[in-house]
C-alpha cells in the first residue's frame, strides 16, 4: 500500500496495526527530519524519493478493481485492462526490489518482546539503573538503604546509591509497566560533552533534555577559538545522538542554556552551520523547540527555555542560551498542550527535584493549572538533584548527568527509564 503525503497519520496507524507494509513518497519529508520521523512513527516502513517509486505511485492509481477484466476500459483513465496488466507487473517488480527503496526507516528490535515486553520492575531493587549502581558501589546492600535520606548528588557514590531506593519507594504513581502495550523511554540531560561517560539502557525512545555542549566560558575552549569549540562540541554530541538512533526507534532532544549555538534568535551567527548539522541527522533523530511529536499515539512536547539571569541577577553569562524573561515565559508556558504523555523542558518546575534558585515558578504555576497535566515531565539544568518526584498525576524526573559524572566518572552516570502506556485509540 502506498501513501502520498504525511497527513493521513490515522490511516497509516490503522494500516500499520494490520501489518500491511506502508511506503511514503515525499520529497518534503525526505528533506525534513521532523516530518520524516512523523512518517515513521505513523507506521511507514519506507520513505523514498526514487524515480522508480514515483512511477510506481503514478501507476498504482490505475490498478483495476476486481470487477474489471482484461479489455475493459478503466473509468476515468482511458486505459484498458491489458495495458494495466503490463503496468502491474512493472509495479510489483519495482516494489519487490529492495535497492529501489533507498531510505529505509530504522526499526531496531526490542529486547524482551518475546517475554512480553520490556522488563517491569515490581520493586525498586529490580529497577535497572538502581541495580547497576548497587552492583557498582562496593557494599551497597539493599538493607543499608532504609536509613538514608534523599539529598543532592554531592555526597559520593555510596551515599548516592543509598538514597536511590527510598527516593523511588516514595512514589505512588507507576514508573515501569508490565506487558507490551507500552513505550519504554530512556532519559538523560546535561551531559556537557560527557555523553560517552553515561550508561544508556535499552528502550524504544531516547530523550535528551538539553545542555549537550560544555560552554563554561572561553577558557573552556581547549585551544580552539570560542566559536570553533562550540561547533566541535555540537558536532560530537549530534554524532553520538545519531549513533543512538541505531539503537532506538526514536531519539528526541531539546536545547539548554549552555547550548547557545542552538539559540537562533539570540545567536544567529551559527544558524547556517547548525541548520546543516541538524539536517544531516537521521530521520528518527528529532530536535524539538517549542514543538511536539507523536510516537505510537503518545504526544511528546519539548521546550528549551530557562529564566533569564540578566533579569533575576542583573548578570549575563556565557551559558545564556534560551534564557528568556518572565513575560516571554509566561506566554510560552501557556502553550503547553493538555494531555501530554511526556513533557520535556530544560528547566525544572519549582519544587520538583531542584534548588529554588534554578527552577521556574512560572512553569510550576502553569502545570498546576492544567486540567490534564503530563504523565511524565522530564528535565535537567540542576546538577545536584537527579532523580524522581511526583505531584498529583505527574511523575517528575531530573535526568541531569553532570553532577553524577563529576562525582564519579567510572559509575557511568544514571540515565533513567520509564514507561508510557500506548493509547487504545491511535492519534
Amino acid at each position: 500500500m502506498i501513501f502520498d503525503g504525511i497527513n493521513s497519520s490515522s490511516i497509516l496507524h490503522s494500516v500499520a496495526d494490520k501489518g500491511v507494509p506502508c511506503v511514503i513518497y515525499s520529497h518534503t519529508a525526505a528533506q525534513n527530519t521532523s516530518l520524516a520521523a512523523k512518517c515513521k512513527n505513523a507506521g511507514a516502513q519506507v520513505l523514498d524519493t526514487s524515480a522508480e517509486l514515483r512511477r510506481a505511485l503514478a501507476l498504482a492509481s490505475h490498478w483495476p478493481s476486481r470487477e474489471h477484466t482484461i479489455g475493459q476500459a478503466l473509468p476515468g483513465t482511458g486505459r484498458r485492462g491489458s495495458d494495466v496488466d503490463e503496468d502491474r507487473d512493472f509495479l510489483e517488480k519495482v516494489m519487490s526490489v529492495e535497492e529501489s527503496l533507498k531510505t529505509p526507516l530504522h526499526t531496531p528490535e526490542r529486547p524482551g518482546d518475546e517475554e512480553g515486553g520490556w522488563p517491569h520492575s515490581s520493586n525498586w531493587e529490580e529497577y535497572g539503573p538502581i541495580q547497576r549502581w548497587l552492583q557498582y558501589v562496593e557494599g551497597g546492600a539493599v538493607a543499608k538503604l532504609e536509613t538514608a535520606e534523599p539529598r543532592g548528588v554531592l555526597l559520593g557514590s555510596e551515599a548516592w546509591s543509598r538514597c536511590m531506593i527510598p527516593m523511588m519507594s516514595s512514589l505512588t504513581l507507576p514508573v515501569t509497566l508490565p506487558g507490551r502495550k507500552k513505550v519504554r523511554f530512556v532519559v538523560l540531560s546535561d551531559t556537557h560533552t560527557h555523553h560517552r561517560l553515561v550508561a544508556i539502557p535499552p528502550g524504544d525512545v531516547l530523550l535528551h533534555c538539553g545542555d549537550l555542549v560544555s560552554n563554561y566560558g572561553k577558557g573552556d575552549s581547549g585551544g580552539l577559538s570560542y566559536p570553533e569549540c562550540l561547533i566541535s562540541h555540537l558536532k560530537d554530541s549530534l554524532a553520538w545522538l545519531a549513533e543512538q538512533a541505531n539503537r532506538f526507534q526514536l531519539v528526541i532532544f531539546i536545547g539548554g542554556n549552555h547550548d547557545t549555538i542552538l539559540d537562533h534568535e539570540c545567536y544567529p551567527a551559527y544558524n547556517e552551520e547548525v541548520t546543516r548539522l541538524l539536517g544531516a541527522l537521521p530521520p528518527n533523530c528529532v530536535y524539538l523547540k517549542e514543538s511536539g511529536i507523536h510516537f505510537r499515539g503518545i504526544p511528546i512536547y519539548g521546550y528549551p527555555y530557562c529564566p533569564s539571569r540578566l533579569e533575576t541577577l542583573g548578570q549575563r553569562f556565557y551559558s545564556d542560551g534560551f534564557e528568556r524573561n518572565n513575560k516571554f515565559r509566561l506566554k510560552v508556558w501557556g502553550t503547553i498542550p493538555e494531555g501530554l504523555g511526556v513533557l520535556m523542558t530544560h528547566v525544572p518546575p519549582y519544587g520538583q527535584r531542584s534548588s529554588p534558585k534554578v527552577s521556574d515558578k512560572l512553569l510550576s504555576h502553569r502545570l498546576s493549572q492544567m486540567s490534564s497535566p503530563p504523565q511524565f515531565h522530564v528535565f535537567g539544568h540542576d546538577h545536584d538533584f537527579p532523580g524522581f518526584s511526583e505531584q498529583d498525576r505527574t511523575v517528575y524526573i531530573n535526568a541531569s548527568q553532570q553532577g553524577l559524572v563529576n562525582m564519579d566518572p567510572e559509575a557511568k552516570g544514571c540515565a533513567w527509564i520509564f514507561d508510557c502506556p500506548t493509547p487504545e485509540i491511535d492519534f
